[in-house]
């Protein structure tokens, strides 16, 4: 997934879940990669509920807020 930004006004009205769970139904691959910064937990919160698991970090891409690498399985029908 390329940057994902909600607009500060619109922030915790349930658009970033909804947004995830379109783009999720557009893709092609069953492994959906993407990530956060540790400073941004309320991301990470949204991404745990719809079920992305913590994957790993990288150090190093914003001095002193490591970003963490989240995946999620898709099951088809």
């Amino acid at each position: 997934m390329d940057l994902i930004y909600i607009a500060e006004p619109l922030r915790s009205s349930g658009y970033g879940p909804k947004l995830l769970t379109f783009l999720e139904g557009q893709s092609q691959s069953n492994d959906l990669f993407t990530s956060t910064n540790t400073s941004n937990s309320h991301m990470q919160h949204v991404l745990e509920k719809l079920g992305y698991e913590r994957s790993g970090v990288i150090h190093n891409l914003d001095p002193g807020d490591p970003e963490i690498v989240y995946v999620k399985r898709l099951v088809r029908a």
